[in-house]
């Protein structure tokens, strides 16, 4: 009775190992990670991602496919990814998406099924960030859909709207740009995001351009040569 049941229960998880589902899991876990990396503090899209590993991990573990290692591996990776946004450097942030990717290929029932889906879960998670970033800008989307805390201008945020104002304006970064983030202007917090280059904290910035709720901004030293 006992077998029986490890069968079906066995069984059950065996969609998991479908190349579609791997896929889709792989792509909701990418996103999920990628802006909570991008647009940090939200902790929903982060636990959303976490949560699709975990399906990802659990069924091929559960039928046999691999053992803890590979999961302990993205683990692994995780932590590095988060010491990448406490230390900015590049070093722990490569390191992660390597042990991320290495996981997820070596829990597949084969290199080829691990790596079609992998790749078909890359190419759809740009797909989406890019969109994500091109029409809203990744913190302001996620910001739209939680609403984590009100923002008025007592607290010194300022608006979405009448923000052409502040082009040609300078401010300090007061958060590391990747590519959203803060930053100080004319003394007051604004969400602000570059055209993709990553700026470090306490880096001077001017705003360059106004798209809708989009303020995009530059290094003001590259703006100024």
């Amino acid at each position: 009775m006992a077998l029986g049941t490890t069968l079906l229960a066995a069984s059950s998880w065996d969609i998991v190992s479908h190349p579609v589902i791997m896929a889709i899991l792989l792509t909701i876990g990418l996103v999920g990670i990628f802006v909570e990396l991008l647009a940090p503090g939200h902790i929903i899209p982060g636990a959303i991602g976490v949560g699709a590993f975990v399906l990802y991990f659990y069924g091929q573990i559960a039928t046999g496919v691999t053992e803890m290692s590979a999961p302990i591996i993205f683990i692994i990776g995780l932590v590095l990814l988060i010491i990448e946004i406490v230390v900015p450097g590049g070093i722990f942030g490569t390191l992660g998406a390597v042990a991320l990717f290495y996981s997820v290929v070596a829990a597949a029932k084969s290199v080829a099924l691990g790596l079609t889906a992998l790749a078909i879960g890359i190419i759809a998670t740009v797909l989406i960030l890019w969109i994500l970033y091109k029409f809203f800008g990744f913190r302001t989307t996620w910001s739209r859909i939680i609403l984590t805390s009100k923002q008025n201008n007592e607290e010194g945020y300022t608006s979405s709207k009448n923000k052409k104002h502040l082009i040609g304006k300078t401010g300090v970064a007061t958060s590391a740009l990747r590519p959203s983030g803060w930053a100080e202007i004319d003394g007051k917090k604004q969400d602000v995001v570059t055209d993709g280059e990553l700026i470090q904290k306490g880096s001077k910035i001017i705003v360059t351009n106004v798209e809708g709720t989009r303020v995009v901004v530059k290094k003001e030293d590259e703006v100024m040569e």
